[in-house]
């Protein structure tokens, strides 16, 4: 009889332990269940129909403000054969390797670098104002030369030597393509003691 016992006390013991798993299991998300999948976060887009030269400029700053290297790509030919960018003399000969090659490939790598290392929340601004005493903008019915006066603010993260700040003069070749307008060629020229574009990309370029 007391072996009887024994035995009904392990069974009542075993079913009181299985309702309780069974409880869990019915009330609580499946601890194994896979996680679906987040939608990954898409870049800002506010690209215009380069349909004048002047639009062009506006999508570069657009395309760096949104870090979207689709855009600023698209504001450059993508004739690679067609497109130059000209460093800052001074920048150039303290980077010559850097800029012994740059092509839209390097122009690519450098707006990569500036979406990977600007935090979403920090600030990426480009602005271009018109030279005081020039002729800032000089149009053709298929090419067109600006010539601008630059701030870029890139707030990044990057451990190396890149400036955060660049002030400088840029000069924009830009040619009429099927109907819309590209940069073919890019000159900057750095102002006294400032940092310049051409130091930002090479800092990112090294």
């Amino acid at each position: 009889m007391n072996n009887l016992s024994g035995v009904f006390d392990i069974l009542r013991t075993i079913i009181y332990r299985i309702g309780w798993i069974v409880l869990l299991v019915t009330c609580c998300e499946n601890p194994f269940a896979t996680r679906e999948v987040e939608e990954p976060i898409r870049a800002r887009s506010n690209r215009e129909i380069p349909s004048d030269p002047e639009a062009v400029l506006q999508n570069l700053k657009s395309a760096i403000a949104d870090k979207n290297v689709a855009n600023y790509m698209a504001c450059l030919t993508s004739k690679a054969q067609s497109f130059s960018f000209v460093p800052d003399q001074f920048v150039k000969e303290n980077n010559p390797v850097v800029f012994q090659i740059w092509g839209l490939e390097e122009e690519q790598n450098y707006m990569n670098q500036v979406r990977n290392y600007v935090p979403i929340d920090s600030i990426s601004q480009l602005s271009l104002d018109e030279i005081p005493g020039t002729i800032s903008n000089e149009v053709f019915a298929d090419s067109a030369l600006l010539r601008r006066n630059y701030t870029l603010i890139l707030n990044h993260t990057y451990k190396g030597n890149v400036p955060r700040r660049a002030t400088g003069q840029a000069y924009f070749w830009i040619f009429k393509e099927e109907g819309q307008w590209f940069i073919r060629r890019w000159i900057d020229f750095g102002t006294s003691g400032q940092a310049c574009w051409s130091a930002i990309k090479a800092g990112f370029g090294q």
